[in-house]
């Protein structure tokens, strides 16, 4: 998927952030998640680490990072 290298360098490859203002997206609702990625995408919701999320990122996209990071184990 085109957008999960971009979201590894906060976000962490397995969803499990090591940076101390980022949370964990590992095992976290994949509705909730979806919801997030498309608040960023519209700009609705704002962070540093998410702004490269293009405003193409289309809601099908925003719904497979969801269910990818949803997946994952808390760890």
């Amino acid at each position: 998927m085109k957008y999960l290298a971009r979201c590894a360098s906060c976000d962490g490859e397995d969803g499990n952030s090591s940076r101390s203002h980022v949370p964990s997206l590992a095992s976290q609702p994949v509705e909730f998640l979806g919801e997030q990625l498309r608040k960023f995408r519209t700009g609705e919701r704002q962070s540093p680490c998410s702004e490269h999320l293009p405003e193409e990122l289309s809601d099908a996209q925003a719904g497979a990072l969801a269910q990818h990071y949803g997946g994952l184990s808390e760890g």
